[in-house]
């Protein structure tokens, strides 16, 4: 009880912190930020991890089957297992059934999450002005209400699998890093959760930065959906196939969403896509090729995520990976847009993480009180 004291009082310092940074200018170098930021990653972790999930979330589905590969063993992983297909999130599971505690699922893949967020935010302010605080309080706040509080817990692997892709994409593109790493950062999430394949897909299409012009096309990829489940279905590789089988289910599930969060994020989604295909019709000399290259990805990703609007369930786990994709767009948003037209972005901003957070809140209040 005392440690959860301790770290909710800290997360709500961090949050002030970001709150005064709209405010006022606030200088703070590199490290110090990245010790504060690594910090609230473990309280935010570590009080995550002590929820004890409703029988609705798939949490509790992940709980049971490593209690199963804690009695079963390595055999049962390797043979019966539920995502023994999965071979990234299957190790992960045994490995947590090595100790005694599930929570350490939602710990570390919690931390590992905002490790990435982190180490993001921390490479930006080596390129951008360290004393510009409103870049990353928006920056944060954007995060939470993109990235979903209660499915980055209730579910685990899709913001966790978001996450890495989203990585991949951000050392490729933005940074233009050589070497194996980001391949495997780009192809290892799939066998955590088959959704973020549409990442290594969309990094196909950004061949050069004219293929922007292209994307609006793609919001017709929802009427070929059966056909790409057909598609993936048929390989021979079962990950592909199980992805192609979800697309199937996603299409089929009865599922009744909320319309005016749908209607809230599609417009937020709307104004972050006009921003990007602004700077890229007007190729400012202040981007280099890596960044209009970065920011056409996220256009072509965009389109990808409204043409799913056919089925939210897509919709919405595609928001996932936009909620690390924008981290470095934001401050190239703010830099080129003029002052009247930079404090309305900012202010939408604040509107709408502001009522995302709030409904995401009382959503897990609603989720964890109800089934006690």
């Amino acid at each position: 009880m005392l440690f959860n004291i301790i770290f909710v009082l800290y997360i709500l310092i961090v949050v002030l912190i970001h709150q005064i940074g709209f405010l006022k200018n606030i200088k703070i170098n590199k490290y110090p930020y990245m010790f504060i930021l690594i910090s609230f990653g473990f309280a935010y972790a570590y009080l995550a991890s002590q929820i004890l999930p409703p029988p609705i979330w798939d949490l509790s589905h992940h709980y049971n089957e490593i209690d199963n590969m804690r009695i079963g063993g390595l055999e049962y992983t390797l043979t019966q297992a539920r995502y023994n297909e999965y071979f990234v999130i299957n190790f992960l599971f045994y490995f947590i059934s090595l100790f005694s505690s599930n929570n350490l699922l939602v710990f570390i893949t919690i931390f590992i999450e905002y490790m990435i967020y982190t180490y993001i935010i921390c490479d930006l302010k080596d390129k951008y002005s360290k004393k510009n605080s409103i870049v990353f309080s928006i920056n944060f706040f954007l995060f939470f209400a993109l990235v979903n509080i209660v499915l980055s817990i209730s579910g685990i692997r899709n913001v966790f699998a978001f996450s890495i892709a989203s990585l991949a994409v951000y050392i490729d593109l933005f940074k233009h890093k050589k070497g194996i790493i980001k391949y495997l950062l780009y192809i290892l999430p799939i066998f955590i959760h088959p959704s973020t394949i549409i990442v290594p897909v969309v990094r196909i299409f950004v061949l050069n930065v004219k293929m922007y012009k292209f994307a609006p096309l793609l919001v017709l990829w929802g009427l070929f959906s059966d056909y790409i489940s057909n598609l993936l279905r048929s390989t021979s590789i079962e990950a592909l196939g199980t992805a192609g089988a979800l697309l199937e289910l996603y299409g089929e599930i009865n599922y009744t969403p909320d319309y005016r969060l749908v209607f809230v994020n599609c417009i937020f989604v709307l104004i972050i896509l006009m921003t990007c295909l602004y700077i890229l019709k007007k190729k400012s000399s202040d981007f280099n090729t890596d960044q209009l290259r970065y920011i056409t990805f996220v256009v072509i990703y965009l389109f990808v995520a409204l043409g799913s609007l056919y089925n939210v369930l897509i919709f919405n786990r595609m928001l996932y990976g936009l909620a690390f994709l924008i981290l470095p767009v934001i401050p190239i948003i703010l830099r080129i847009l003029t002052i009247k037209i930079r404090t309305l972005f900012i202010l939408i901003c604040i509107v709408f993480f502001t009522g995302m957070i709030m409904y995401q809140g009382l959503e897990l209040f609603y989720a964890i009180t109800y089934y006690k």
